[in-house]
């Protein structure tokens, strides 16, 4: 219940944020003139309330329901952390602030659908989450890779030199990469497992 208050929260001050200071047309933004890049105070806003988010998740996690994806979900909020962190302290903060908006889309839709299951609406429930996958897939098996990561690996470079703090960087946005792979596989089974109940 709370996640449902903090996710559209997060995704309603990220987009218009990042829409005033740069606007979401050219990606080579991120890169242009860096690193003299000024924050705006809405983004350091932005990028604070997101770090405390994923610090509160990642701890929160050893006192919580133990899950299946425990291990999964508990890599993704530290690769998360150090990806905010790293990017914040080589003022990446633009191209940063592009993951965590896609990041951000679809995680309030599945905790909507969590909420209509514990509350025992089914058909409300599938629903939503047949909504939360199309986006999902769209935005983290999509606009992700084929936007973000190849512009941080093969547009950066045409901006400024490589430093080792660059290569830490794009390996953590890689492992966030697998671990949607590996979701989105997960999230398949579910459907594909809903599909057949429904059918018998």
């Amino acid at each position: 219940g709370w996640r449902l208050r903090f996710t559209p929260l997060f995704y309603a001050m990220g987009s218009p944020a990042f829409g005033r200071s740069l606007g979401f047309g050219n990606i080579h933004n991120c890169w242009i003139n860096y690193p003299n890049h000024k924050v705006d105070d809405d983004i350091w806003v932005y990028y604070m309330l997101e770090l405390s988010f994923y610090w509160s998740l990642s701890i929160s996690q050893f006192f919580d329901v133990k899950r299946k994806d425990f291990w999964g979900m508990f890599i993704h909020h530290n690769a998360t952390i150090a990806l905010m962190m790293f990017s914040w302290t080589t003022h990446f903060i633009r191209i940063g602030t592009l993951v965590l908006i896609v990041h951000d889309c679809a995680d309030p839709l599945l905790e909507l659908a969590k909420l209509f299951r514990y509350a025992r609406y089914k058909k409300t429930c599938d629903a939503v989450f047949f909504v939360f996958s199309i986006v999902w897939v769209v935005t983290r098996c999509g606009v992700f890779p084929a936007w973000i990561l190849y512009s941080t690996l093969f547009d950066a470079v045409k901006f400024f030199s490589m430093f080792p703090a660059y290569y830490i960087f794009n390996g953590l946005l890689c492992t966030l990469q697998l671990l949607h792979i590996v979701w989105t596989y997960l999230l398949y089974k579910v459907i594909q497992k809903g599909s057949l109940e429904r059918q018998y």
